[in-house]
């Protein structure tokens, strides 16, 4: 399977109080390792369908803007103390790219529901999308009863939970292998089963990749509250 891959030219090694300061005044999109996996993971698989049959306009700009946006990630490897031990993590960053405002609205899951609008950046500029809107935590339609129960016996299976275990250490970037993994982990289960099992779970874990950010900069806030 042809796998898009990005190199990062931009490393940079610092402490956490470092990058923290850094960030204050930066105010950073913060990628983990796991969603910018999960990113080339999503390119791969257009650049796999486009193979075999037409992408049409909506695929190709995602193609586009996902790897504009790879591209245009820093990484940091961020040094902290912890126990008498240095601990290394790395992350990706890049501008801010999207200005968040919260709704009155509610999703499913009671959050907030938050529209944003992409800033005027160099990034946007070359995407041809500043100024334009974008929703986090979108109303989902509603299923049927039956398709809830199903829905929950699947995520909380054995198996879905090896799967979204192996995502997000990294190793779920190609499809094949992993269906092989599981396959092998799981021989007595029906192939069509692990084929549906593997979609659920990546429709999932696979939300835009603005909205992870958010997500993560939103958390990294939270704990900044704690901490005062």
């Amino acid at each position: 399977m042809e796998k898009y891959t990005t190199v990062i030219t931009n490393k940079n090694e610092i402490t956490k109080g470092e990058f923290d300061e850094l960030n204050k005044v930066k105010n950073f999109d913060i990628f983990t390792p796991q969603q910018r996996n999960m990113a080339l993971l999503n390119v791969s698989g257009l650049i796999k369908k486009g193979e075999t049959q037409e992408l049409n306009e909506d695929e190709q700009d995602l193609i586009k803007s996902i790897t504009a946006e790879l591209d245009n990630l820093t990484e940091y490897v961020i040094n902290d103390m912890n126990s008498g031990r240095i601990v290394k993590t790395k992350v990706y960053v890049q501008p801010k790219q999207v200005v968040w405002t919260d709704t009155l609205e509610k999703s499913l899951t009671g959050e907030t529901i938050k529209k944003g609008m992409f800033l005027d950046t160099p990034l946007n500029r070359k995407l041809n999308r500043v100024g334009d809107e974008i929703i986090k935590g979108k109303k989902a339609p509603k299923k049927e009863v039956e398709d809830d129960e199903e829905d929950d016996e699947m995520t909380n299976s054995d198996m879905y939970k090896a799967m979204s275990s192996m995502v997000k250490d990294g190793k779920g970037a190609d499809k094949e292998s992993l269906f092989k993994a599981i396959s092998e982990q799981y021989p007595d289960e029906d192939k069509t089963n692990i084929k549906k099992c593997m979609s659920k779970m990546y429709k999932s874990i696979s939300k835009t990749y603005m909205e992870k950010a958010n997500a993560y900069d939103n958390m990294s806030k939270d704990d900044e509250e704690e901490e005062k």
